[in-house]
């Protein structure tokens, strides 16, 4: 997630500084010292660059709009300008901001201009701004910016003759912070992202964690050397006057460099994090010492125990590599590192199992080859005078099952058959008055009904055949009876 860093510090001849060496180094440029006729460019730090800008006011002087020319006027002022003490002149201020590694570096530009236009460009001052991307040996998401900033505002005549003293103070740095802070999660919230940063200490914001410290560059690069940093034995001035001094033995003051003591604070922190983590537990699965815990609150929740290989894959995951401490700087990265891996990778699983699962769609098993055939050929209906002459003969039955039905077809339309026979044989006995030529209209018809009647008794005879011949291998043609039809 993004971090709050602000960090507020004046340029100054004093700690034997140069506002021209100063705007070189964090603006990759190469600038030229006028007065000591030097050169300064550092080459090794521009691969690092990302953006460089120069915002003045808009009644400054033209040459104030280039930066070479700014800084030495700079220089120039704090040395022959009248009230000054050159030995001791404060050049620029700068501020350091730690951006949010979530934005683009588009993004990240936009957001840096924004402030520098705010808090100071509007007040009348120039800034000098770069961009720096992250040291290859250090976090990936360590993007930040420098803010050189001259000390006297600039006008049409260029600098003013003093300096506004207010913009020391406390009160103007916790401003800046406050104003960095809301900037930065408007940025955030306008490019649709979550995080947000906080300019208020830990105890303000109601967290119970110990603050780190600062190291410095210096420190830091010690001790990723390995380099031993030993306390000395220093005379350090009781007051402004050389003479009186006092011998402080900071041998018997230092516990540690500043990374140890860092290391050690880091340690605390988890410490009391697993603590309240535990009492946490303890008010959900209640005060008992055995079993564990954890284990407790499995049984609470009735969740089987992890299995064995997953819980060495845990134990792989959370152990650092070979060689690694979590203690140092570069361990504490790759820890960050493996712990969003490990988040990216339970929201994954989580989403998969939010999702929709398909729904299970039943097959109908396909219907046989007779049950086809009887849903083609419909039912055998009765007539119910058909219907009353079989019960009144005694030979109304229940339906007959599925194998036996082609013979009750063949015989049901053989005795339909036999009935018209029968009656057509009748009609020809008892010829009728209006005859002629031998033959009457009713022997006529019956004639015509009984060709029919054979012709529909040799159809139904033939499919009786059929039925029966398919209905030997019934069970073979039923897997693909559906192509045969």
């Amino acid at each position: 997630m993004a971090i709050f860093h602000l960090n507020a510090k004046v340029i100054s001849r004093g700690k034997g500084q140069s506002a021209i060496a100063a705007a070189a180094y964090r603006s990759g440029d190469r600038l030229k010292d006028r007065a000591a006729d030097e050169v300064k460019h550092y080459r090794a730090r521009a691969e690092r660059i990302q953006f460089t800008g120069l915002f003045v006011p808009g009644n400054a002087p033209e040459w104030a709009k280039d930066r070479e020319s700014l800084w030495n006027a700079v220089e120039e002022r704090e040395t022959h300008g009248q009230g000054v003490k050159p030995e001791k002149a404060q050049l620029a201020r700068e501020i350091e901001i730690s951006l949010p590694h979530e934005l683009t570096d588009q993004q990240r530009e936009w957001l840096v201009k924004d402030f520098a236009r705010e808090q100071f460009v509007r007040r009348g001052y120039g800034v000098d701004v770069a961009i720096h991307a992250p040291d290859g040996d250090s976090d990936a998401r360590n993007h930040h910016a420098h803010l050189m900033i001259t000390m006297r505002t600039l006008g049409p005549d260029g600098f003013a003759p003093t300096k506004d003293r207010s913009m020391n103070s406390k009160a103007q740095l916790a401003e800046w912070r406050e104003e960095w802070a809301e900037l930065a999660n408007r940025h955030l919230a306008r490019h649709g992202h979550e995080a947000r940063i906080d300019h208020r200490s830990l105890e303000a914001q109601g967290i119970d964690r110990e603050p780190t410290i600062h190291v410095g560059p210096a420190g830091q690069a010690m001790d990723e050397r390995g380099a031993p940093m030993e306390s000395q034995t220093l005379e350090v001035a009781k007051t402004h006057l050389p003479a009186e001094t006092r011998e402080v033995r900071y041998i018997e003051i230092d516990q540690g460099s500043r990374a140890d003591h860092n290391r050690q604070i880091i340690l605390r922190n988890e410490a009391r994090e697993q603590e309240q983590e535990a009492a946490r537990l303890a008010e959900i699965v209640g005060p008992t010492s055995s079993p564990s815990i954890f284990e407790r609150l499995r049984a609470r929740l009735d969740m089987p125990p992890a299995a064995p290989e997953i819980e060495q894959e845990k134990d792989q995951r959370a152990a650092p590599p070979s060689g690694m401490d979590w203690t140092d700087r570069a361990g504490m990265a790759a820890q960050q590192g493996a712990a969003l891996e490990e988040f990216q990778r339970r929201q994954r699983e989580q989403e998969q199992e939010a999702a929709p699962q398909p729904e299970v769609t039943t097959t109908t098993p396909e219907p046989s080859v007779f049950e086809r055939l009887r849903a083609r050929m419909g039912t055998f209906s009765v007539s119910p005078e058909a219907e009353r002459e079989k019960v009144e003969d005694g030979r109304a039955t229940t339906p007959a099952p599925l194998d036996h039905q082609p013979e009750m077809a063949a015989e049901h339309m053989q005795r339909q058959q036999r009935e018209q026979q029968e009656a057509a044989r009748e009609a020809s006995s008892e010829p009728s008055a209006d005859v002629g030529k031998g033959e009457t209209t009713d022997a006529k018809l019956a004639s015509q009904g009984s060709d029919k009647a054979r012709e529909k008794a040799d159809r139904v005879r033939e499919l009786a055949q059929w039925m029966t011949e398919r209905g030997a291998g019934r069970g073979e043609r039923e897997q693909d009876g559906g192509r045969e039809l």
